[in-house]
């Protein structure tokens, strides 16, 4: 069902230039406030598809589950979250900024046109090996 309205509400992907693009599109980034030499962080912006967003949550919730008990086949994806909790993220931010990497994931992933492969997923590009 995530994936359909997904597909039925992103359109051409190609217009998404850079990665934070895709989350904001679907309204799970942080609103910034800027005065000056302070920037502060705030709520999410709630732009966007509200059941795409709702969906993601959920999902979301569902990927940091499996990564605690340990049934998460990425392992960097796991490690990622574990590393969150462990520095005591608030369950709704861990949940929203999860919703925006998996975002980020399927960007990629229908950019390049390859296979999801969770051996790679949620590693940052620059960690990658170069193709040769």
């Amino acid at each position: 069902m995530c994936s359909c309205r997904l597909r039925a509400t992103v359109g051409d992907i190609q217009r998404f230039k850079h990665p934070k693009d895709f989350p904001a599109y679907y309204g799970l980034v942080p609103r910034s406030m800027a005065t000056g030499h302070n920037e502060k962080k705030g709520k999410i912006t709630h732009r966007g598809d509200k059941t795409m967003r709702s969906l993601m949550v959920q999902g979301a919730g569902i990927v940091i589950n499996q990564a605690t008990k340990g049934n998460l086949h990425s392992k960097q994806l796991t490690k990622w979250i574990l590393k969150k909790q462990k520095e005591k993220m608030p369950w709704g931010k861990l949940v929203c900024a999860v919703a925006a990497k998996l975002l980020r994931i399927v960007r990629a992933i229908l950019i390049s046109g390859k296979p999801y492969n969770p051996k790679i997923a949620g590693v940052a590009k620059c960690s990658l090996p170069k193709a040769s």
